[in-house]
This record gives structure tokens, sequence and C-alpha cells, in this order.
């Protein structure tokens, strides 16, 4: 994608970036695989096809192995799709729960005795 929409038309899905990514490692699952991303996103932005705009947040950590890896340099830019997502309006569940949990608790936690009382807090975020 990198700063250019038009980026993931210069792919030749060779595959190599799915060599280095961590989630497509563990998961071996075309789906998951950053030319799959990267040539998904701009489809899902204009409305073109229906994915869940969470799989853009649980499928990529950001590392930009992808983009070493690519022999023309093209990655999964995980921060412009993030962007790019939430300026279309969407909204992860996790982030919802991390705000109200800031706006009720003062903490993206949640309320302290909940914690206190979990052997797991889980964090919340975007």
């Amino acid at each position: 994608m990198n700063n250019n929409s038009n980026q993931n038309l210069k792919c030749t899905n060779c595959g190599l970036c799915r060599n280095v990514c961590p989630a497509f490692s563990v998961l071996k699952d075309e789906f998951v695989s950053p030319r799959s991303k990267n040539n998904l996103i701009d489809e899902f932005i204009k409305g073109e096809i229906k994915v869940d705009g969470k799989y853009f947040y649980d499928f990529c950590n950001g590392c930009l192995a992808c983009k070493t890896a690519c022999p023309i340099g093209i990655g999964f830019d995980v921060i412009e799709a993030r962007s790019k997502l939430v300026e279309n309006g969407f909204i992860s569940d996790e982030n919802k729960t991390m705000v109200e949990n800031i706006k009720n608790f003062r903490t993206p936690f949640g309320d302290r005795e909940d914690i206190k009382e979990s052997s797991e807090a889980k964090l919340y975020c975007c």
C-alpha cells in the first residue's frame, strides 16, 4: 500500500512475503498472508468486498518483514491500513472496550476490582 493506494497493483504475487510473515507461518492460510491483505484493503475500504475489518488488526503485527522480503519492496502497511479503516468508521470491539474502560475507570484494563480477582488482565487496544 505505502502512501499510494495503487501500490498493491505492482505486486507480482510471488509469495516471498508469505515465508517471513509470522501470521502466515502459524496459520498456513493464504487469507492472512501479506499479499492477500495488501490486495484486499483497497477493495474493502471502497466497500467493494466484505471482510471483517478486524482481519486487518488480528493478522498483522506490523513487523514489515514482508516488505524486507519483497523483491520490489512492497509490504502490507498495517499503520496506513488501520488509519484508513478508522477514517472510514471502523472501530474494533477491543478499541470500543478500551475507550469505555478509560472513560469509566481511567484505565484501559477496566474495573480495578475485576483485575485483582482475575488471573488474566486483558489489555484492550486498537
